[in-house]
Order: C-alpha cells, then structure tokens, then sequence
C-alpha cells in the first residue's frame, strides 16, 4: 500500500503552505506554455502516428509549482500499491487551482486537433521512489486524447531506459499489444507526451532517489 505521511509532514515542516492565491477558476494572467512550441509541428506529428512528443512544454517555473501543489496537497482520493492520485475538475466534486485553467485553456486554443473538444478531467500522481509495479496496460475511458506532462525534476531519477517513461502501444485491443508496435517514451522534466487516449498504454516503474521531493510526479489532461 501506498503510504507516505511521515515523509509528508516533514515536507511541511520545511515549506511554506499553499497560498490560497493558488486556488479558484480564473486564469492567471500571463501565458504558462513555453512560448517557442512549434505547434504546427506537434499537429502534423500527432495526426501521423497518434501520439508526439513535446519538450520544455511549460515555461519552467510552472513546471515546477506543479510540482510543488502535488508534494504540498498530498489529499488523495485514489490509492493504489505504489503511487497515488489527485482529482482535478471545475465541477465542485474535486480540487482546483489556477495554474490548471491556463494550462487547459492553452492547450485547446493551440492543438488543432482539439478544435471539437474540450477539457474532461485530471489528475495528478505521485509515485514510490523505487516501484515494483505501476500503472498496467489500459487506455482512457471516456476520453479521444491524453496528455501527460512529467514534472520531477531530471536529476532526482536514476536514468535507465527500462524505467520511469511511458509505453504507447499502436493497437486499441490489449489482447494485440504483443504483435502491435511498441513504442518507449523515456522519461524528461517538462515533457508532454500526447496520444489518443484508445490507444493502450503503460507506465514503467519509477526508479528515483531517496527522499519525498524526489518522486515521480506527473499530471494528465483529458479532452473528449
């Protein structure tokens, strides 16, 4: 079972609360995507093989409160064996903040192949620094396109290839994945990996260093 509450508090202890500026529905006011995407690129990519890849996806510092709001919140709805999950939506049901009306909002206006879509739901996860299983093979119900986006800091992990990204499957039928294309997204701080949300995917177990700032925490948005 997931269990991280000794390492929480000693978090807090060292780090300022959320302010409460952080919370509400109205955007910030300034632009949180890196302005220097190629968005023309990232539409052409994701219509030719169903997913792309997009570094340096936000300007840095809200990678990073991103970050920070996951280590500092730390009130899960969803516990599984080896990492947890944060509920975002607008509807009152779960928490929200201003950072993810921005993100949302930017992400719809610049993908074209959002044009007919709209914002779902989310959540954010946080991971066990050194994990023996993580999230299996599945897709997204209720959702056409996923976007994850990694926000741990590079060097807190251990850089191996067979750890710590993701796998996009090109097949919509787990019982295909062994003759379907397997492709490995190693992980990267402030990476966006984009895909059809029908497409079965997996993540690799986190292999990171010690410590409670240093685990894998990565957040997903889903239009429909």
């Amino acid at each position: 079972m997931y269990k991280d509450f000794e390492e929480y508090v000693k978090y807090l202890n060292k780090n300022i609360k959320i302010s409460t500026e952080e919370l509400g529905y109205d955007n910030l006011s300034i632009k949180v995507l890196n302005n220097n995407l190629n968005f023309e690129n990232y539409n052409d990519e994701f219509t030719k093989k169903g997913f792309c890849i997009i570094d340096d996806f936000l300007k840095p510092e809200y990678c990073e409160r991103l970050r920070k709001f996951t280590l500092a919140y730390n009130i899960k709805e969803d516990i599984y064996e080896s990492y947890a999950a944060i509920n975002f939506s607008k509807n009152g049901k779960h928490i929200w903040f201003r950072l993810l009306s921005n993100i949302s909002q930017e992400i719809k206006d610049n993908f074209k192949f959002l044009k007919n879509l709209n914002y779902r739901r989310g959540w954010s996860f946080i991971h066990e620094n050194l994990q023996k299983t993580s999230v299996e093979k599945h897709f997204d119900p209720n959702s056409l396109i996923t976007f994850n986006l990694w926000c741990t800091p590079d060097e807190c992990s251990f850089a191996d290839e067979n750890y710590n990204g993701v796998i996009i499957y090109d097949t919509f039928d787990i019982d295909k994945i062994n003759i379907s294309k397997k492709n490995i997204i190693p992980y990267k701080w402030n990476r966006a990996v984009v895909f059809d949300s029908r497409k079965i995917h997996e993540s690799q177990c986190s292999r990171f260093k010690p410590g409670y700032e240093n685990r894998k925490i990565n957040y997903t948005f889903l239009f429909k």
